[in-house]
């Protein structure tokens, strides 16, 4: 039920509007909710959603750090070339080439 009044409004109608979805900004499930001017806009779960969109790709890549080489990716997923990790066991970089583990070897960069 979009309301057309001008911005801003306090009118009584619009105030009630607001504050319910307000509730729905914050405490749904859903990804978008309507505006009063009947615009879809992102509730709390959308914008989280949204980080995970921007950030996966990044984070899929990056693995958690081993004292050994990863033999699969996050959730048992195959190894992709590009995936790392660190190496605990002596404090490296590695990267998957596609076949195996490669070292970083950035001169003069030591990790602690």
């Amino acid at each position: 039920m979009p309301l057309n009044d001008p911005l801003p409004s306090a009118a009584a109608d619009v105030l009630k509007y607001n504050a319910e979805r307000f509730d729905d900004v914050v405490t749904s499930d859903a990804l978008t909710y309507i505006d009063r001017l009947g615009n879809a806009r992102l509730t709390v779960a959308g914008l989280e959603q949204l980080v995970r969109d921007i950030t996966s790709p990044a984070t899929d890549y990056w693995l958690e750090p081993s004292a050994t080489d990863p033999t699969t990716g996050y959730g048992g997923a195959p190894l992709v070339a590009g995936m790392a990790y660190l190496n605990t066991s002596d404090n490296v970089i590695r990267y998957y080439d596609g076949a195996v583990w490669q070292y970083v070897n950035p001169p003069n960069v030591i990790l602690y």
